[in-house]
């Protein structure tokens, strides 16, 4: 390990420090519903849909300024399960997150950090998780069975998040029934979709497999379903989707928010590249070529006819289907 593992888990060891030393004087305890059902949600497939305010490789996403309204919003178009990721120094989320979004939006909540202690398992059950990611790469086979087992009791299902070969080993002698697989490099932050596909290709007998990290198309969702995957864990694709501002509203009755949201997605979007087509040929589907004209932008008309050749996810009903 290093670099960026190197980081995380110093400050990881600090704030386990920090737990142990809260719990000794009071014991966590959980004043929410018992924990809902995440690997029961998951099984028949679908998104697992993330909330973060940034990560190590962005630095605010566009979408996520108020991550309550938009769980509300996976939630009623159609995502299985929530992820929260509550590393606060990297993806600006903390545990007193959880239970705010878990009421936001009827579905289990998928808890991630990195998790090198039953303390904070506890501590995410507390705050209202109905699941916990353990990374199989930062414990040794031990640990991981010490601390899937003090998931289980506490009633949460634990996703064992693998990278390599050597972590799908230590997922499969644990006989973990969930599983995920993460293509991006933890040490590098780098993607690697072969990775991804040759681990998928490799499922262990009897567990469900979460495809987690680097899917932006529809395709990709439909070329690793192909390969075994059985779930997909969605953050950046969604948490940069232009889209999402305008689900929930009507254009005969919102006409003023939405001109104003138009332009500001034309400034957001519109100068960069690929993105520049996607954000035309959204114009063309909800019909707002009009909204543009009228605030004195030009739809570029070969934008906004030209053909779905890059197909970004959009959040709308078709991604979850």
């Amino acid at each position: 390990m290093s670099g960026f593992l190197d980081t995380v888990l110093a400050d990881k060891k600090r704030d386990v420090a920090d737990l142990l030393a809260r719990e000794a004087a009071a014991p966590f305890t959980r004043s929410g519903p018992s924990p809902r059902g995440f690997a029961a949600a998951i099984a028949g497939g679908g998104v697992i849909a993330e909330l973060k305010r940034r990560s190590p490789t962005v630095d605010a996403f566009p979408r996520a300024a108020d991550p309550p309204a938009l769980a509300g919003v996976y939630a009623a178009h159609g995502a299985c399960a929530i992820s929260v990721v509550t590393d606060t120094p990297r993806f600006g989320m903390t545990l007193g997150d959880v239970g705010i979004i878990r009421a936001a939006a009827d579905l289990p909540v998928l808890v991630k950090d990195f998790v090198i202690d039953a303390a904070q398992v506890r501590a995410a059950w507390a705050a209202g998780a109905d699941a916990v990611l353990l990374i199989a790469r930062i414990v040794d086979d031990g640990l991981l069975a010490d601390l899937h087992a003090e998931a289980a009791r506490l009633g949460l299902d634990a996703l064992v998040e693998c990278h390599d070969e050597t972590d799908l080993d230590m997922a499969r002698r644990l006989g973990a029934p969930l599983v995920g697989i993460n293509s991006r490099d933890l040490d590098t932050l780098a993607m690697s979709a072969d990775g991804l596909r040759r681990l998928i290709t490799r499922k262990p007998d009897g567990c469900l497999m979460v495809a987690e990290s680097g899917m932006t198309r529809r395709a990709d969702i439909e070329e690793l379903a192909a390969l075994g995957a059985d779930a997909f864990l969605i953050g950046g694709a969604l948490l940069c989707s232009v889209f999402v501002p305008f689900l929930e509203m009507d254009p005969a009755e919102e006409y003023e928010d939405l001109k104003e949201l138009t332009e500001a997605i034309w400034d957001l979007w519109g100068e960069h590249g690929k993105m520049r087509e996607r954000v035309g040929e959204f114009i063309q589907r909800v019909g707002l070529s009009n909204f543009l004209e009228e605030i004195g932008l030009d739809p570029v008309p070969e934008m906004v006819m030209a053909p779905r050749s890059n197909p970004y996810i959009f959040f709308d009903e078709e991604i979850f289907e």
